[in-house]
């Protein structure tokens, strides 16, 4: 199974206080991306309730429509959901953080009724607040089991940047490729 790190913040406040800019690039999280400990994912910490509780404000599968920029393509429907794994989580705080936060191992499912996404990834959940989520994950264009191809971009050196915000009964977020570290993202898509 496809390992990545989903850096995932639950409110706009984690985001702008962490997180860097609205390029879609993704950024390191910086000063609040300091480890405390880990906590069982059905106990309560400084961060608030458990991972369970907060994963359960979300709906197990959210659903969207994913506008292509291409022109020639036809929007897709897309599902997403999130499983904790059963791991332990990770408390997570630092200077420039309102209040401490969960980093919680979960499985996210990603998936796209045209084929071009179908993918299981391992990730991090990051939790503030029950009720919402968003998330920013890298992954390598090659390592994707579905079926999107880009004319003119070579596999093995490019990069899909997904940014999704989930809610209690909303699914949106953004789509892009980095044809190679050399050249700026463009978007693919928006949800």
């Amino acid at each position: 199974m496809l390992r990545l790190l989903f850096q995932i913040g639950l409110s706009a406040s984690l985001l702008a206080g962490c997180a860097g800019g609205q390029t879609g690039e993704i950024t390191e999280l910086g000063a609040c991306r300091v480890a405390i400990g880990e906590v069982a994912i059905d106990a309560a910490s400084e961060a608030g309730s458990s991972a369970e509780a907060q994963l359960s404000a979300l709906t197990s599968e959210l659903s969207g429509t994913l506008a292509w920029t291409d022109a020639g393509r036809a929007p897709a429907a897309v599902t997403v959901s999130v499983a904790l794994s059963g791991q332990p989580a990770t408390l997570v705080g630092g200077e420039g953080c309102a209040r401490p936060f969960l980093d919680a191992p979960v499985q996210i499912t990603v998936r796209t009724d045209d084929g071009a996404l179908d993918e299981v990834l391992d990730g991090v959940l990051v939790l503030q607040d029950a009720g919402a989520a968003a998330a920013r994950a890298r992954l390598p264009l090659s390592a994707l089991r579905g079926s999107l191809a880009l004319e003119g971009v070579d596999p093995t050196r490019a990069t899909v940047l997904l940014e999704l915000n989930l809610m209690a009964e909303t699914l949106s977020g953004q789509l892009f490729v980095r044809p190679s570290d050399e050249e700026d993202e463009r978007r693919l898509g928006a949800l």
